[in-house]
């Protein structure tokens, strides 16, 4: 199955975890933090895809002091970092 986006932290949301996901091939965004969340954690998680923009992970500006801790991004061609913590 092929979706848009695997998770998405929706507006406002603050102080939640997020671990222990295997995401396959998600179509826009592995990982979306929306709007003015913040102080929320991911870790543990398992980010694996054929294409560089499914591997994209995204935190809008407005979104602070969310952390990317212990996390693997997998693919057989392409690589890319997690958003730092802000």
């Amino acid at each position: 199955m092929v979706v848009s986006t695997s998770i998405k932290v929706g507006s406002g949301s603050n102080y939640n975890k997020v671990f222990g996901n295997l995401i396959l091939n998600s179509k826009a965004h592995a990982i979306l933090v929306d709007n003015g969340s913040s102080s929320n954690t991911f870790y543990s998680n398992k980010i694996v895809s054929n294409t560089k923009a499914d591997l994209k992970t995204e935190q809008d500006p407005t979104s602070k002091n969310n952390l990317f801790n212990n996390n693997q991004i997998t693919s057989p061609s392409h690589s890319q970092l997690l958003p730092k913590s802000s």
